[in-house]
This record gives C-alpha cells, structure tokens and sequence, in this order.
C-alpha cells in the first residue's frame, strides 16, 4: 500500500513539475509560481525549488526571494551548475549580500568556476570579509592558476587585510603564473610602502613581464613613473597643442576625446579642459620660457623677471593633476619662477629630498639657494594631496608669503583614504622611519615661528579631504575653502576654471 502512494505522489510530483515547466516555457512565471504554491507537499524538492527560483526570476519583482528560494534548493542537495545557472541572472540585482555570499560560497565549494569565485571575492570584500575574500581568491586561482583577475582579486582582500605586506609576495606570485598583467590597483601606495631598492627590482620584474601595459613609460594600476619626459599621453597631448599656440586643434581634439570618453566617466580633468585650455596662455601670452620636466626630484624654470617665484610639492604619481608644463604657463605669463619638487623616495618630503641633501634640514637650505638663483623676493607655495603635508611646513620653515593646499593630506593616521588599508604599507613605513610628531601637522605647525596664511581647498563631499583638512582648521593662519558639490580629490581643475589659481599667482 505505502509503495502505491509513493508511486502516486511521485505520478502526481511529475505531472506538476510538467505543467510548471511548460509555464516557464511560455514565459508566465506568475502561473507557474501558483502552481507550485498550490501543492506545498509535492514542492519541497530540489527540482521543485529551482522551477520556483526561475518562476521568481521571471517576475523580476523579488530578486532576494529567489535567492531564499535557490538557497533552500541548495540544501535540498540540486545540482551545483543548475543552482548556479540560475544564480548568474540575479547575481547583478540589489540582493541581500551576506545571504547572496553564502550561497555563492556553496556554489563554488562545489564548482569548478573561477569566475564565479572571483565573483565571491569582490561580493566578500563589499561585506568588508577580506579574509574571506582571499579564501575565494586562493580557490580562483585553484581552479585556474593564471587567471589575471582572480590574482587582482587576492591582491585587493590582502591590501584589507592585518597584513598587507603580503601584498608583494601576492605580485611576485602573479608574475611567474598570471597569463597578463593583473593591473593591480594602488600600485604605488604598495611600491611606496617598500624599501626603494625592493620596490625599484619589483618595478623592473613587472616591466619585463607585463610590457603590454607599459608603452614607453611605466604606467601600471595608478603608477605612473615617466621614463621619456618627451612622451605625452593623449590628454596632455591636448594641452600640448595649446601650450605651443594651437589652441583651436587642441580644442577640437578634446571635444572629439572627451566624446568618445562619455558613458564611460568623466575625470573632473576632462569635465573642465575646454574652458581650461581657453585658459592657458600659449606662446605670446608667455614672458620666458617653460620648464623641461626631465622627471627629476627638482625642476626650476628661468629666473624670475617679477620676484615671485611659485613653490610647488607634488603627490605620490610625482605629479600635479597636470603636466608641470600646463601649472608654469600660468607663472610664466607674469615672468614668475617656478620649482617644482618631487620625492623618488616616497617619504612625502618628510626627511628631504635625497637629491638635494641626505635629510630636512639640509634639503631646506638647499631649497632657499635655489630660491636665491631664480631672484625670488615673494615665494608662493603649492601642495597637492601627499604633497601638501610638507608643503604647508616647508612653507612655513622658507619664509613663503602664503600657501595654496588642495585636497592635502594633515595626518599620516588618515592620509590617503581613512580607513582603507590600501596606503596601509606606506604608512608603517612612514612609522617605522619618523617619530609620531613628525607625522601629524597639530604637532609640526606650532613648532614653527611662521604663521603664513594658508589657504585649504578640498571637496566638501569628500569626507577623506574634509577630514584632513578640518584637523587643522583651528590652527593660526589657516582658512578652510570647502567646495559645494565636489566630491572628488582633484580639486585644481575647477580651481582653474574659477579663476582661483590665477589668482593666487596674481596677487
């Protein structure tokens, strides 16, 4: 008797599961989903669990309870590849993230996917698991060793990580396994965060192995170390142009650039080149010379015909939002000096520029020679980001008549990006290098007997930039500008367009 109603029901369970599919098949998940609502008893299978995920999912109105639906599927032991057949359409959808990450993790503990697996690292990352991002790396990188996105998946969950220098070892690994180049992001925050003679012998292993990514200079992630100052990237072949008197191909190249670029995110850079080129004095505008960046720690332009000469401290890609050339058209216009300083050691000038003197002290009198021979009498001060953490001390120490920060960096506690562990490797090598009260400008300022104006610029709704600069807000001599709107970290390109730069040359 008992082996007659299991012989119906499973008759019955069929002829259901028949009319459910054929529902499916006319695309009426809504009838579908009835069906299979009117018979709880029959519905509680594997099978029966995923004709109901699909039934959800062609509603297209509950994507979290699909998911709920393909999980209990999962313990009901369904198939792997069909629970994650059904999966890869809500992946994309706004579910539940924990709940979507413990079934992906069943699927991949299954499944040989490594997509799928790359997938469960970036979704464990946004739930802030960054062990459990590395776990779903390392099982990527298991099933397909060199997978290039799932060593950059591994790279990122350990950058989050309590130990983010094993970042490196993560790199090296790629280099001898990866099929291409991972194109790591925050590159430089890792390579900064390493001894110079690690970082420059890493540098070189990933420009033999990866010369697709290079051209003719190093740009890998967000490092951009130039190897030919004549070299000029699309964008700043646009300003190329302008800054030799073409203005009309310039502008006309960047109206066909930045169209091309749309849909694909504008910098705040592009937002502005029209009106910036508009802006930039060409050929006759200009009183002497410009600047040949030769990539060196220090470049100087001519002496200067007015005695001002413009200061200014670059980030950590040694640059300032612009080539130098585009930032000393402005100065040369009036016949203003300009020196631009970087620092190869990535140490944000903290203990000098090692080009110039072997510490602070030395690269400060160093400093005020060159100062001498370009026949400064009114030194202005530029900082940009890293940079303008020494920026607004070396200032201060020089004797500067005021200074220009934006988006500038006041703590080596907050630098970069807060509470990302990205910059976490520079940081411990700041520490390891320079006493607490050298990293904090709260400490460092008042130390000092100058309180030469200092003028803050930064996104408001950037809550990094706003944090950095608001340390100090209460300082003498420092004003805040907060821009409305702004969200992003270049704040120079608006700066620009407003007039506000000129203006700080100017007056």
């Amino acid at each position: 008797m008992t082996t007659e109603i299991s012989t119906s029901a499973d008759a019955d369970l069929a002829a259901l599961l028949e009319e459910v599919r054929e529902f499916l098949a006319e695309r009426e998940g809504e009838s579908a989903l009835m069906a299979l609502d009117d018979e709880p008893d029959l519905t509680t299978g594997p099978e029966a669990e995923l004709l109901r995920a699909e039934a959800q999912i062609q509603m297209a109105e509950d994507f979290d309870e699909a998911l709920i639906t393909l999980e209990r599927a999962a313990r009901a032991k369904a198939d792997p590849a069909s629970v994650a057949t059904l999966y890869k359409r809500v992946r994309m959808a706004d579910v539940n993230l924990k709940k979507q990450a413990s079934l992906l993790s069943w699927i991949t503990e299954r499944l040989d996917d490594a997509d799928l697996a790359v997938s469960l690292a970036k979704l464990q990352m946004r739930r802030e698991q960054p062990t459990l991002a590395e776990r779903a790396a390392n099982r990527a990188l298991d099933i397909d060793p060199g997978m290039p996105e799932a060593h950059r998946a591994l790279y990122v969950a350990i950058l989050r990580s309590e130990t983010p220098e094993r970042a490196v070892d993560a790199i090296r690994e790629a280099l001898v396994v990866a099929r291409r180049n991972p194109r790591y992001p925050a590159i430089m925050s890792t390579l900064a965060g390493m001894e110079p003679s690690e970082a420059d012998a890493l540098k070189t292993e990933m420009i033999d192995h990866w010369p697709e990514s290079l051209g003719r200079h190093l740009r890998v992630g967000d490092l951009d170390i130039r190897n030919d100052a004549d070299f000029k990237p699309e964008a700043n072949g646009v300003y190329r142009l302008a800054l030799q008197g073409q203005r009309d191909d310039a502008l006309a190249k960047a109206e066909d650039m930045i169209e091309r670029k749309q849909g694909r995110g504008l910098s705040a850079q592009d937002e502005v080149m029209a009106e910036v080129l508009t802006l930039l004095p060409g050929p006759q505008d200009r009183k002497r010379p410009l600047v040949e960046d030769t990539n060196a720690e220090v470049i100087a332009s001519e002496p200067s015909q007015t005695g001002v000469t413009l200061l200014c401290f670059t980030d950590l890609t040694h640059r300032l939002n612009y080539d130098f050339e585009v930032i000393d058209a402005f100065a040369a216009r009036s016949g203003a000096a300009t020196l631009f300083l970087r620092d190869h050691s990535f140490r944000l000038f903290i203990g000098g520029i090692g080009s110039l003197a072997s510490d602070r002290a030395g690269t400060i009198a160093a400093i005020k020679d060159k100062l001498a021979d370009l026949k400064t009498e009114r030194l202005l001060v530029m900082g940009l980001s890293s940079g303008g953490f020494s920026a607004i001390s070396y200032a201060r120490e020089l004797g500067a008549e005021k200074v220009l920060g934006l988006s500038v960096a006041t703590s080596i506690g907050r630098f970069l990006r807060g509470d990302d562990r990205r910059a976490r490797m520079l940081i411990a090598r700041l520490n390891r290098s320079f006493a607490p009260e050298e990293l904090d400008l709260n400490a460092v300022l008042p130390t000092i007997d100058s309180q030469c104006p200092v003028d803050l610029y930064y996104g408001i709704n950037n809550a990094t930039d706003r944090g950095h600069s608001e340390d100090i807000g209460g300082l003498p001599g420092v004003t805040l500008h907060p821009m409305e709107g702004h969200a992003r970290h270049q704040v120079l390109p608006d700066l620009i367009r407003r007039g506000t730069f000129q203006a700080f040359l100017d007056s």
